[in-house]
């Protein structure tokens, strides 16, 4: 949580308005300063709210199958490339794929799949993104 916050941190100052441009989403946006790496993940938070409630950007994996007994909060994503397969406690699955837009309800439960993947991400949660 904190790693992500004082990359957030360092973004510059928003008054107004303002957008992730297509060159922000592409893979020279995790060679900048403030990229947090935690694993086989990579995020770029390109936007931030005053208050560290919201939070976006880009991410990107490598390969993982991670169990989640409780997603850490709300997120709407963007598929830019790769698969990402949610498999829910009760069994069902959702595969999210390129040019696909999706949603993660905090507290969710299953296993987040997939062989590698880009995505915009939107986070939502008291904090910031985790």
């Amino acid at each position: 949580m904190s790693e992500q916050n004082e990359a957030t941190a360092t973004l510059p100052g928003r008054t107004g308005p303002t957008k992730i441009e297509p060159g922000e989403a592409s893979d020279a946006v995790f060679g900048r300063p403030g990229v947090v790496k935690d694993g086989p993940s990579i995020f770029a938070t390109a936007l931030s709210s005053t208050d560290r409630y919201f939070s976006a950007g880009v991410y990107k994996c490598d390969a993982v199958d991670i169990p989640f007994d409780a997603y850490p909060y709300d997120e709407f994503l963007y598929m830019l490339s790769g698969t990402l397969t949610l498999v829910s406690d009760d069994g069902t699955s959702l595969a999210i794929d390129i040019g696909d837009a999706g949603f993660i309800p905090k507290g969710w439960k299953g296993r987040w799949v997939t062989a590698g993947l880009v995505k915009h991400y939107a986070v939502y949660t008291n904090g910031g993104a985790e």
